[in-house]
């Protein structure tokens, strides 16, 4: 066999319809200009939940709350900044209000989790199974010091070359964490599926059959109403077993205090507060 042939070869058995695979193409903004492009790997056989969360939010699939509370629909991650970064070690997207505290309106649990992996995207969270639309990617195999978790879901990986092939996506995030955050936009992502495996996935999101994946929370218009019992005033909320919601309250409608979370628990028959 001559060497020709089988580089022909190889690129066939490494090409991306070779396998289930899905793709995250990523088109980053300075201002109204474009700042760089990257391509991601997306791990949805050990992080299907958060793949699953993130194709969601990414395409638009489900509504969302956005930072001044009102439900949305549409992509979720477009016109975000990377609102925190660390150079050398990570940046990090995904919080609508550019705080890094906040999310798309629910938490969902932990995949596979992993202390630390070159160029990884990471679930941002605050604690055990409260991950939410955050997300860091890690520039070295080390996590940032100034990390107190530790224990984070990985849920895909940034490629080398980008997607047209115009450049080194890792150098693009490389450059990217050495500017003050707030200042880079995310201005589409663009998701690539490969493979009957990869395409029956993301058929998935959308089934209302499917047992696990379409049962990932979303948002919608909160349901509540004020009845008096007992010389009290109380809150009713919507009684969907496992829904949420968030209060927040003021005695001078100036300051305000919250958010306080309350949870419809499943099987639970008190829906006042």
């Amino acid at each position: 066999m001559n060497r020709a042939l089988f580089a022909s070869l190889l690129l066939i058995l490494d090409s991306p319809c070779s396998q289930a695979q899905v793709f995250a193409d990523f088109e980053l903004k300075s201002g109204p200009v474009e700042y760089g492009r990257f391509t991601a790997k997306l791990d949805h056989l050990y992080s299907p939940h958060a793949v699953a969360n993130f194709i969601r939010l990414a395409e638009g699939l489900v509504p969302w709350v956005d930072a001044e509370g009102i439900v949305r629909t549409g992509p979720f991650y477009d016109g975000l900044t990377f609102h925190d970064t660390t150079s050398g070690y990570e940046v990090v997207t995904g919080s609508p209000s550019g705080s890094g505290i906040d999310g798309p309106g629910w938490l969902i649990r932990d995949d596979f989790r992993s202390s630390g992996a070159l160029f990884s995207l990471f679930m941002d969270n605050d604690g055990p199974n409260t991950n939410g639309s955050r997300f860091f990617i890690n520039l070295t195999a080390v996590l940032n010091p100034n990390r107190h978790g530790g224990q984070y879901t990985r849920f895909g990986q940034v490629l080398i070359p980008t997607n047209p092939p115009t450049g080194n996506g890792r150098a693009t995030l490389i450059e990217l964490a050495n500017i003050p955050g707030g200042n880079i936009t995310i201005a589409s992502i663009n998701l690539r599926y490969f493979g009957d495996d990869a395409q029956n996935f993301r058929q998935r999101l959308i089934n209302p059959s499917d047992p696990v994946l379409f049962s990932l929370p979303s948002s919608r218009e909160a349901v509540f109403s004020f009845r008096h019992q007992s010389g009290s005033i109380l809150l009713d909320w919507d009684t969907t077993p496992g829904s949420g919601i968030q209060l927040w309250g003021s005695l001078d409608l100036q300051t305000w205090t919250g958010p306080l979370s309350a949870f419809n628990v499943p099987g639970s028959t008190d829906f006042g507060d």
